[in-house]
């Protein structure tokens, strides 16, 4: 696999086979993973790169690696691991930062004038 930046796993045959890995879980915003390997291995999901995905393993926020030019992966060590992946992007919580300010700011400006009058 081609992948944007250091795995850590060297050269070779470093992808998880897919025989370890049992999806478990799965919405428009997330997908949940169980996976066996016995030394520490690459798993490569044929879901798109974006930024706001972020990914756990075991509860513990992990990498997310630009792998093939335009899919997810991640580095899964030895062991039995249960992996979520979920997309929180960082603009739609901007956006409701900026509903909720403007709403505010209406509702203060609507009792401001109802206390002028």
């Amino acid at each position: 696999a081609l992948v944007v930046g250091d795995t850590g796993l060297g050269q070779g045959s470093v992808l998880l086979p897919t025989e370890n890995v049992l999806v478990v879980g799965r919405t428009a915003n997330s997908i949940t993973i169980q996976a066996t390997t016995e030394e520490p291995r690459l798993l490569v999901l044929s879901d798109t790169f974006y930024p706001g995905w972020q990914a756990e393993i075991d509860n513990v926020p992990t990498e997310i690696l630009q792998t093939n030019v335009a899919l997810r992966g991640i580095v899964v060590p030895a062991g039995s691991h249960t992996i979520t992946m979920q997309f929180r992007p960082l603009t739609f919580y901007l956006g409701v930062a900026i509903s909720l300010l403007t709403v505010l700011v209406v509702l203060l400006w609507i009792g401001f004038n109802w206390l002028r009058s």
